[in-house]
């Protein structure tokens, strides 16, 4: 079977028919009639729009809202509220009974209604049974809350304009107004600074260190202090992996020979040239220690004199003086010439050359 809709409903005792004032604003369970078990209600025919815990809420005026309900389910429902029992009705049930007093009270609302009708046109001066009669108007939202009401006073207006009370209160709550929407709403002006400032706020030129001045204190930089504390006041943190107050040494260099560490320890020039197997800046050395020298050069290297020096070559004396004897050095200006014939005293002849 379809889903059937219970009707908005007040809140009435079902023994007086009075009404309830003490549920106003209260949450009631929608239940099977007669027990404390929730019904499976919805805000929809479909049955999609499932109404969480079966629970409604009475208005102020003490009316408890509408809802669907399968009847193969559930049944007949009632709303059941600080153990108060509300019997509910369906549209259909409701169409139902009026249609079963209708007869009965047609003939005597007809002539009540004609005689509130031709009393009030009288007291405004219509004529009874004119064009301006009263008419009946839906008063509220709530149900069977209507009003007789004469045209001619407005009561019928259909004209938005011509509406009374329009500004009294808030009667439309479910329609937009400057006041709801500034209330859930950023206004444009207000948009546009947050963008503007945005923009000027991440711009390359307000990012540049350049463009500001003044000083910032270390707290405000996060994580600096403990850094700084970790220092250790003039002590280096860390040299070559080692930590706390590390003194330099040459065994703390990285990439270091051990020759290059000698070097760089030793406490003066000759510790220095000892470490790198060099001489010292001023020394000797013996003839002996020339690899490739022989003897005889050994002996013109040690020779203590220019005689001795040639005696070791073998060489003449350089002292002979110049001459024609056989003691004497010829002279490089003159030639000897072997004469054809000797002259009996035996001697050479000694030919100059030209100049």
């Amino acid at each position: 079977m379809a889903r059937i809709l219970y009707v908005a409903k007040l809140a009435v005792d079902k023994d007086t028919g009075l009404p309830i004032p003490a549920l106003a604003g209260q949450t009631v369970t929608i239940v099977r009639r007669g027990t404390t078990t929730p019904a499976a209600i919805t805000e929809d025919e479909a049955g999609t729009l499932v109404i969480s815990g079966a629970t409604r809420t009475v208005s102020s005026e003490l009316f408890i809202p509408s809802f669907w309900v399968d009847p193969a389910v559930d049944g007949a429902v009632s709303a059941l509220g600080g153990g108060i029992e509300v019997p509910l009705e369906t549209a259909e049930g409701i169409a139902l009974r009026l249609d079963g007093v209708e007869v009965e009270v047609a003939a005597s609302a007809a002539a009540a209604i004609a005689a509130q009708s031709a009393a009030e046109d009288a007291a405004e001066g219509v004529p009874v049974g004119g064009s301006t009669g009263q008419v009946l108007t839906k008063a509220s939202n709530a149900d069977r809350d209507t009003v007789w009401v004469n045209p001619s006073s407005g009561g019928a207006a259909t004209d938005h304009n011509t509406l009374a009370n329009l500004t009294v209160g808030d009667p439309h709550t479910q329609y937009h107004n400057d006041a709801r929407g500034d209330a859930l709403y950023y206004r444009k002006s207000q948009v546009d600074s947050m963008v503007n400032n945005a923009a000027s706020q991440n711009s390359a030129a307000d990012r540049n260190r350049a463009n500001h001045s003044g000083t910032q204190s270390i707290a405000t930089i996060d994580g600096l202090q403990p850094i700084l504390d970790g220092l250790g006041g003039t002590a280096v943190n860390s040299v070559n992996g080692e930590t706390g107050a590390v003194t330099v040494s040459v065994t703390n260099l990285a990439g270091t020979g051990a020759t290059g560490r000698d070097v760089m320890a030793a406490a003066n020039q000759a510790a220095g040239r000892t470490a790198l197997g060099a001489a010292a800046t001023s020394h000797t050395h013996p003839a002996t220690t020339i690899s490739d020298s022989t003897s005889t050069g050994r002996g013109v290297l040690t020779a203590a004199s220019a005689a001795a020096g040639r005696s070791v070559l073998g060489a003449g004396t350089s002292d002979l003086a110049l001459g024609s004897t056989s003691t004497t050095a010829m002279r490089g200006d003159f030639i000897l010439v072997d004469p054809v014939s000797v002259p009996s005293s035996g001697t050479y002849l000694v030919v100059r050359p030209p100049a």
